[in-house]
């Protein structure tokens, strides 16, 4: 620890990312705190009595929804035919979470949720809603009424076809009060059921909320493009400058990640993608991005570490590559977090790589320790969340 005390660089490194951290955290519990104004949804009921939405904006749907294990129910059914729901289930959760008779759920099958609004709006009322990708397939309801759709669902593996595209949709009130009613299957992933929030809110609170995420999205993906090129064009020009091939394949990938992990802005010019290909390129571009980042890292500081790591990652990758292409996707789904380990082992190598390389005063050293130690910090709160 003496040569972190003596350089005075990397002491304000340090110091830097413990102050930015906790900046992060406050923030964190104050994105909880917002979203805990919104009223609560307790038995499958959600009351709107009060809700006033210049006021209060958009309603996260989270809680405790009515849930029908194997039953792809209608409104009618739901109003009619007295069938009781299996459990208060939490959303949003996978349902492979859930346990009905003592007995946790498969990631494979199908189910309904239903979710009662009660509101002060007269009949005709126009709201929106802003959905995200379900496990892996979906129809959502307003009453009897179609208004957002995922893929197929079915009874079946046969005849489910998934779908992963987040979308704003809008509809008008059928009366005061009126149920929400999603029909979801899965027989492509390891996990199933409603594990992304769900928005509702005015028309136009959703329009602004789903064309804010889409356009910071956007813009984020076009930095990472154009640094791409720009790296790119400096390859190609000095080819002795092997990092900066590796940092413009980085921020490619990268871009790719940030992607499928938000709005699937740039997936959107491929309606016809299936689920399949979709997940494989989500698991592979974490692979390599963990990949580039070390080689990247190797180049600006060369140790003998660094050429192991290098070296053994690789070959790691590319077995788990290879049960990527020749296993389905329900199956290596179920190992999620040994990929998980895997990458976050990657992202220490890099770590390590880049402080041996602060501890020679290579130059800028200690922005690339803050760099990764922000990354690392970030990608192990995402996994254990």
């Amino acid at each position: 620890m003496k040569w972190i005390i003596k350089n005075k660089g990397i002491y304000r490194a340090i110091l830097f990312l413990i102050i930015l951290t906790t900046a992060l955290l406050i923030g964190v519990i104050r994105l909880l705190d917002n979203e805990n104004e919104s009223p609560s949804i307790q038995y499958g009921v959600l009351d709107l009595s009060n809700w006033n939405e210049k006021q209060n904006g958009l309603i996260s749907l989270c809680g405790e929804w009515e849930f029908y294990w194997q039953k792809l129910l209608s409104h009618d059914d739901l109003t009619y035919a007295n069938i009781k729901p299996d459990l208060l289930s939490k959303v949003p959760e996978v349902w492979n979470n859930y346990r009905i008779d003592g007995k946790s759920l498969p990631g494979q099958g199908y189910a309904t949720y239903r979710l009662h609004v009660i509101t002060g709006l007269p009949a005709g009322t126009g709201l929106g809603l802003k959905a995200y990708s379900f496990s892996s397939a979906y129809s959502l309801y307003i009453d009897g009424e179609l208004v957002a759709a995922n893929g197929k669902v079915s009874t079946d593996r046969s005849g489910e076809t998934g779908e992963y595209r987040p979308q704003a949709v809008y509809f008008k009130t059928p009366a005061k009060e009126f149920d929400i009613i999603v029909q979801v299957s899965n027989f492509n992933y390891a996990r199933g059921g409603f594990w992304n929030n769900l928005y509702l809110g005015s028309p136009k609170a959703i329009a602004l909320f789903n064309d804010h995420s889409t356009a910071e999205e956007t813009f984020i993906i076009g930095v990472l493009v154009i640094t791409a090129a720009l790296f790119l064009t400096v390859f190609i020009l000095v080819r002795s400058q092997k990092y900066s091939l590796y940092f413009a394949l980085l921020c490619l990938i990268i871009a790719i990640v940030l992607d499928m992990a938000g709005q699937f802005a740039l997936f959107s010019y491929f309606p016809g993608i299936s689920l399949k290909l979709v997940i494989f390129i989500w698991y592979s571009s974490f692979l390599w991005v963990a990949y580039f980042a070390l080689l990247y890292f190797h180049e600006l500081y060369r140790s003998r570490f660094s050429l192991i790591s290098v070296r053994i990652y690789p070959v790691v990758a590319a077995l788990f590559q290879i049960i990527f292409i020749f296993t389905d996707t329900a199956f290596y789904t179920q190992y999620v977090y040994l990929l998980d380990y895997f990458v976050i082992t990657g992202a220490i190598c890099s770590l390590i790589i880049v402080l041996i390389g602060a501890k020679k005063n290579n130059r800028d050293g200690w922005i690339n320790v803050t760099s990764m130690g922000i990354l690392l910090i970030s990608y192990v709160h995402d996994d254990l969340y």
